[in-house]
């Protein structure tokens, strides 16, 4: 893929992508946004946090991606995306402006209901 895509959504949940897409597990460093979009497509779930959440949240996202860590992506976001944390499937976002008690909650709803939901589902 020539160039960076721009996608509609921040992050986004469709669209253009690479020709790999992004492993499942917890990364320190973000992938490649086309990679990450390339695992939706995969049926992966995709949580991303702003690189600068406190350290407090960071543990508890990481026990959050353990409690049911398939099909699942835990990792930092470096688009200046506009969300605190925000978690993606196949043309599904969740985007929550303060991490709080509420959102680990949320996000294990939006686990449940969109992952593995996608055109291509790969093992």
């Amino acid at each position: 893929m020539a160039g960076q895509v721009r996608y509609r959504a921040n992050p986004p949940t469709s669209g253009p992508h690479s020709p790999t897409p992004a492993g499942d597990g917890i990364y320190a460093d973000p992938p490649p946004t086309e990679e990450l979009v390339h695992s939706l497509e995969h049926g992966r779930m995709i949580i991303q946090y702003q690189e600068d959440v406190r350290a407090e949240a960071k543990v508890r996202l990481r026990a959050l991606y353990r409690e049911d860590p398939r099909h699942v992506i835990l990792t930092p976001n470096d688009t200046g995306m506009r969300f605190e944390v925000a978690a993606t499937a196949w043309r599904h976002r969740l985007g929550c402006p303060q991490l709080n008690d509420r959102v680990y909650d949320a996000l294990r709803a939006f686990r449940e209901r969109y992952r593995d939901r996608a055109p291509e589902r790969v093992p």
